[in-house]
C-alpha cells in the first residue's frame, strides 16, 4: 500500500497500538492483577476521536486548506 504521508502511517501505528492495548488490557488485568488506571484508558478515546476527526474533517473545496 502506498501511503500519501507520514501521517498516514503514524495515524495507523496509533489506531492499532491503541486497539491492541484495549484488547490486552482486561487479559493482562485478569492474570497479573495490574491494569491501566481509568484515566489511560479515557485518553486513549481522546486520542482515536483526534485521530477520526484529522482523517474525516470537511476539507475546502480548492484543496490548500482554506488559504486564499
Amino acid at each position: 500500500m502506498i501511503w500519501k504521508n507520514f501521517n498516514d502511517q503514524i495515524g495507523l501505528i496509533f489506531v492499532i497500538f491503541i486497539f491492541v492495548l484495549w484488547v490486552l488490557h482486561p487479559i493482562i488485568s485478569q492474570y497479573y492483577g495490574v491494569g491501566l488506571p481509568e484515566s489511560v484508558l479515557g485518553a486513549t478515546v481522546v486520542i482515536i476521536t483526534l485521530i477520526a476527526q484529522f482523517y474525516f474533517r470537511r476539507k475546502e473545496p480548492n484543496g490548500n486548506g482554506g488559504a486564499k
